[in-house]
Formats: structure tokens, sequence, C-alpha cells
């Protein structure tokens, strides 16, 4: 009975340990219904912000890729080379994740099993404004598509201009309720191929000189309600290789799931992204040469413990006279 008790107690203690949780993703569901990046042939996901791409499509970004190579690198301690893909290049060479967000605010997790290396980041910002703008009743037509929208009219302590050129060119910040956080907005004329570093060093022009204005009575600002939850795996950066030291190292999965929400009341934003690696030797994936290994000259012959290098029984064997003749 007390052999009992002892087992029971002993594994309530270990089924009570969690010592490397499961990251969750949306646990209280307020974003959409989880779809595959494929299901939208306009819109593709960047693991930096110096990705170029069309400005035909959606180009979305977060941070969360490169927190989790750098958890990868990490592990990994020698420098990286050789790398096969100019995008995971460009990731590697990317520091434009560093300090974007405090440690308490980014749940990462990285395991080794054996020759595979696992790696997680995540990330969830709540950003509800102190003081909700208006939900507008007539939709607005953005590229013939008709949307809802939010913003204001006239003064407001949510909304202040960045800077304004024209009509087709200003920038806007929106403030939350958190004053250690902001959410910009710039309309611009981009370029057929961009990629976001650029756009936001060409902001920081303007920001420098301080051109920050309050709303008029006349003034007015609508911005399209954006919401999403999308996932997808990078098959792009699945299946390259690179190296390190003396080891050779392939992405076996290279995963992120990304959700967005902004609309009058604020912003929601979460991100998770997950990469597998595994080790390989540097001669893998490499063409093999036939090995023939023919006995057909003098040799050496050892019999010996495999705990002792010295052999109980040892022959060199110079001629084919002690051999069976066919």
């Amino acid at each position: 009975m007390r052999q009992l008790s002892i087992l029971v107690i002993l594994f309530l203690l270990f089924s009570g340990c969690n010592h490397n949780p499961k990251i969750e993703f949306n646990k209280n569901k307020i974003f959409p219904e989880v779809k595959n990046l494929k299901e939208f042939s306009k819109t593709i996901f960047l693991p930096t912000l110096e990705s170029e791409f069309s400005t035909k499509n959606n180009g979305i970004y977060a941070a969360s890729f490169l927190l989790a190579w750098d958890e990868i690198k990490k592990i990994i301690a020698d420098p990286i080379k050789n790398i096969d893909s100019e995008e995971l290049s460009m990731i590697d060479k990317s520091d434009s994740y560093e300090n974007v967000l405090s440690e308490n605010e980014i749940i990462k997790k990285v395991e080794v099993h054996g020759l595979i290396i696992k790696a997680e980041a995540y990330f969830k910002k709540s950003l509800p404004f102190k003081i909700k703008l208006v939900r507008h009743r007539k939709p607005l037509f953005f590229r013939n598509d008709s949307v809802s929208t939010f913003g204001c009219y006239g003064a407001n302590k949510t909304a202040s201009i960045i800077y304004y050129n024209n009509d087709d060119d200003f920038a806007v910040k929106l403030s939350p309720a958190n004053v250690e956080q902001e959410i910009i907005l710039v309309k611009t004329n981009f370029a057929d191929k961009i990629n976001l570093k650029n756009s936001i060093e060409n902001l920081s022009k303007y920001e420098a000189n301080s051109w920050n204005y309050v709303f008029d009575d006349e003034d007015e600002l609508k911005i399209p309600i954006i919401e999403f939850d999308i996932e997808t795996n990078y098959t792009s950066i699945e299946g390259t290789s690179f190296s390190a030291g003396l080891r050779k190292f392939q992405f076996d999965t290279a995963y992120q799931r990304n959700a967005f929400i902004l609309n009058e009341k604020g912003a929601e934003v979460e991100s998770l992204t997950i990469l597998h690696l595994r080790t390989l030797s540097l001669n893998q994936g490499k063409k093999s040469i036939p090995r023939k290994m023919i006995f057909n000259s003098p040799y050496l012959i050892l019999l010996r413990k495999i705990d002792n290098k010295y052999p109980y029984f040892a022959m060199f064997v110079a001629n084919s006279e002690l051999m069976k003749k066919k």
C-alpha cells in the first residue's frame, strides 16, 4: 500500500511539471478564423523589413521570424556561412528586429532533440485607444472595392498628423492608451518595388523635423478596417541549407502565423514563428563515389577486445598460401 502511495505521488508530481509549455495562439478567439496564405493571391509574408516585394501585393512582416532565427543562431553558436539561399542570407544579416520588443513581451522557446533543433518565437500586443474613433456608416471605395472604415472628423485626442504635403502624401499617428506605443499610417507615391526598411527611413526624415499637427475642425480621417489571421510555410526557405563550424544544417520547417485587427477601438496583433532544422554531415547531399574495398595485396588482420587497443590475435597476410583455393 505504501509503495502504491509513493507511485501515485510521483505520478502527480511529474504530470504536473511543464517546464516547456506549448505556445498557444489566439487563445481568446478575437481574430477571424485562421486561413492559409495560399487562399490570398495578392498577399505575401515578409521575413525581414529588408525583403523587397511588388507593391501590387500586400506585404506582411512580423519580427517573430527574426526572433526565432536569433534563437537558432544562439544554439548553433558558430558563425553562419555557405548559405545557399539569398532570402536566408538576408534574414541572417538583418538586425531590424533588435529591441523592437522588450524581453518580457516575447515568448521564446528552443529545444534540441538529437540532430533536430526547434525554435519558436511568439508575441501578442493589444493596443486599444483611450478614446475610440468612429466607425463610418458609408463604405469607402478602395481601388473599386467597397470597404468598411473608421476615423474621425475634426480635432481629437487619438489621431495626429506627422506630415502633410497633399491628399496623396501624408502620414498620421494613432495613439493607443499605452503611451509607450504608437500606430503610424503613411500614404505616399510608392515605387513598383519597395522594401519596408527604406520606407521607414524615408518617414524618419519627416519625424526628425518634428512636424506634428493636430486635426483642424474640417479635417477628415478615413482608415479601412483590417482583420485577418493567416498562416504559411516559407517554402522558399524550407529545404535550404547552410553550414556553421564543422556542421551543416537544413531547414525542415519555416512556419509563421500572423493575425491583426485595426479598427475604431484600436489594434490587436499576434505572431508566431516555428523553425525546425536538422544537422547534416558536411558531405551529405554530395554524390558519393563508389568505394571498392578489395583485399588483393598484403594486409593485416586484428582480433581484439573492444576495450583494449591490443589484439589477442593478429595476422599479416602477405601471400595466398593459407587461403582456401577455388
